[in-house]
């Protein structure tokens, strides 16, 4: 990304760049910064868009031929196209050919790095890997965000609003707008402000509730469950990140008695150090044969809704009663 910001401030742009990963947002923002360094808003001569696996190679190349109309570049920007999993020998060649004038954008959400095509790009241009940042990078681009706004966040603000957005930048950038159109006004923003706008998603309230199990706190517990069924989240669903969180609170504790520190297990996981950390504080309150016992309940809890022998809203309220009585 660093590379894409330098040939923008220097106008100095490589023959072919591709965008790729999970982070959708970074793959739109930097096309879009492309696009706009490379041509103007109303250029519609030097500019070609594709999108979609049913791509015509020829016709990409014969447009990434074509001389610009009173323009320093021609841009070509291909989406999706596939052509990095499926393989494109064709387009492959044509990076060691592409005409001086001319820039061609790759965005793509799979690539396959022993293929021919990514080879070629990475020989000729350059590849820009669009993943999830991590926390403190997260932190860094709301920060710098609210600033541009005359903004500054309460810390108790900003760790409830990365535990309410998750790392998934277009839900974060999404709720940062609520945010700062919600304080219009003020410079500063509370943690009562970020309360007020962003709704916490299922899995921040099933962690409130397994924390709330963990200290036997049952009323505090079956409140949780039932704000989850009040956001209209099946039992089911509600079960299932249950499950999933006394997996991960069990193989972080299985690495905690092995000796193993927050670093260590931030790496061996590759969970993100914000859940890692949440998730040694809770992973405390149960030792892990009790860890184990608890999955298996959630195995047998499931068997019977699936069954028919229970029905789906009561078997995860008694699987919550049942594990402070009989687990902890």
């Amino acid at each position: 990304m660093g590379r894409i910001d330098e040939d923008i401030k220097n106008g100095q742009f490589a023959p072919v760049y591709l965008l790729y990963g999970e982070e959708s947002y970074l793959r739109r923002y930097y096309r879009n910064r492309l696009k706009r360094a490379l041509t103007s808003g109303d250029d519609d001569m030097n500019l070609s868009q594709y999108s979609g696996k049913e791509i015509e190679t020829d016709e990409v190349i014969a447009q990434a031929q074509t001389f610009p109309f009173f323009a320093s570049h021609r841009l070509i920007i291909i989406e999706d196209s596939g052509w990095f999993t499926s393989g494109n020998e064709t387009m492959a060649a044509f990076m060691d050919q592409i005409p001086s004038e001319t820039v061609i954008l790759f965005s793509e959400s799979e690539v396959d790095g022993r293929g021919k095509l990514y080879k070629a790009v990475k020989k000729n241009g350059v590849l820009c890997e669009c993943a999830h940042p991590n926390e403190q990078r997260l932190t860094d681009w709301v920060l710098r965000a609210l600033k541009r706004e005359g903004k500054v966040i309460q810390r108790s603000a900003m760790a409830y609003f990365l535990e309410s957005t998750g790392e998934d930048m277009e839900c974060v950038s999404r709720e940062l707008e609520k945010v700062i159109a919600y304080t219009y006004g003020s410079d500063t923003v509370n943690l009562e402000d970020v309360q007020a706008v962003c709704q916490q998603r299922p899995e921040d309230h099933v962690f409130k509730m397994i924390d709330a199990i963990s200290s036997r706190r049952v009323n505090e517990a079956l409140s949780y469950y039932g704000e989850l069924l009040a956001l209209r989240i099946e039992p089911r669903k509600i079960l299932a990140l249950m499950e999933r969180q006394f997996r991960i609170l069990l193989m972080i504790r299985d690495l905690r008695d092995q000796g193993f520190d927050r670093s260590t297990i931030i790496t061996r996981t590759g969970m993100k150090p914000f859940i890692v950390t949440k998730s040694i504080a809770q992973s405390e309150g149960f030792p892990a044969e009790s860890l184990r016992r608890i999955l298996d309940a959630c195995a047998e809890t499931l068997l019977l809704m699936n069954s028919g022998r229970m029905e789906d809203r009561l078997g995860v309220e008694l699987l919550i009663v049942s594990v402070m009585n009989r687990y902890l």
